[in-house]
């Protein structure tokens, strides 16, 4: 009766063993089912931009090329100006060389000014 009672006990050991291995075997393939599924969304990112880089390789090309263009068009073009404007002053009359000089004596008074109050407040904070 005693092997019997053992024989029931092993038994019942071995069958609550094979429930948790059962269960840790459909956890494990559930995780693999997700973790595929992981895998295939990526790889959809992934080829999503492949084509968009191909898209970029195909046609920013053409707008790169245009775009050298357009700055090579420009450089000369600022190159004229230069040469034109090169022997004109940008202030021409006594008046203007006034307000000019008012200006800069007054950006430099209230620079000064706003560094003074900002010390002062500085100070306080």
């Amino acid at each position: 009766m005693a092997v019997l009672i053992e024989s029931i006990r092993s038994l019942s050991a071995i069958t609550a063993n094979h429930d948790i291995l059962l269960t840790k075997l459909i956890d494990d393939h559930e995780m693999r089912i997700r973790g595929l599924e992981k895998c295939s969304h990526a790889l959809d990112k992934v080829e999503k931009l492949e084509t968009i880089v191909r898209n970029i390789e195909i046609h920013g090309t053409d707008a790169a090329k245009e775009a050298v263009r357009v700055t090579e068009l420009l450089g000369s073009r600022l190159s004229v100006i230069e040469r034109i404007t090169s022997d004109k002053s940008a202030v021409t009359s006594w008046w203007d060389h006034t307000w000019v000089r008012i200006g800069i004596v007054v950006g430099v008074i209230l620079g000064i000014f706003g560094f003074v109050m900002d010390i002062l407040h500085w100070g306080k904070v």
